[in-house]
């Protein structure tokens, strides 16, 4: 994370606790586009998008050679939908010299061999009812949504949990 980003705002305080030891308060601020214009994405873009990119990230994941393919474009399908920006582990620490270091940090995966073995069980076809069913919701939820625009958060909460079915990645 750098401090010339202009996609980021860190706001740190470093304060001295009664205790002596550190005390590190910071905000972390992502900006992305505002709820409005992520509204009218989804509204005229990102629900018939999300079906290609299902088709297509699903079809890719299937496939071994173009697998890779496949599973960035289904990690990334709440982008696609709604432009919501990636969410980050932000980590501070104090080194051996006294400073505050700010770092962004992976989420800790579970390990490799498992994530294999549920993907061939489980994920792929399981990830596929899951998608298509989002999707459906989602086209239901624009079709008639001023009786059901409660279905809407539900299609958002299925895409942001589309990696986590197909892979079991951590977001």
């Amino acid at each position: 994370m750098s401090k010339d980003d202009p996609n980021v705002v860190v706001n740190v305080t470093h304060q001295k606790a009664p205790t002596a030891n550190p005390q590190v308060i910071m905000n972390v601020k992502q900006q992305g586009p505002g709820l409005l214009v992520r509204f009218i994405w989804f509204l005229f873009i990102g629900w018939w998008l999300s079906g290609w990119a299902i088709l297509f990230g699903w079809l890719f994941t299937v496939l071994i050679l173009t697998m890779p393919i496949g599973l960035y474009i289904i990690n990334r399908l709440p982008q696609i939908t709604t432009l919501r920006p990636s969410s980050q582990t932000v980590r501070t620490k104090i080194d051996e010299h006294g400073n505050t270091v700010v770092e962004t940090v992976d989420i800790p995966q579970r390990p490799f061999i498992w994530r294999t073995i549920y993907f061939l069980l489980v994920g792929w076809w399981f990830s596929a009812l899951w998608l298509v069913l989002a999707w459906i919701v989602s086209i239901v939820s624009t079709i008639i949504f001023v009786l059901i625009p409660l279905g809407w958060p539900l299609v958002f909460f299925m895409y942001s949990k589309a990696a986590a079915i197909t892979t079991l990645r951590r977001t």
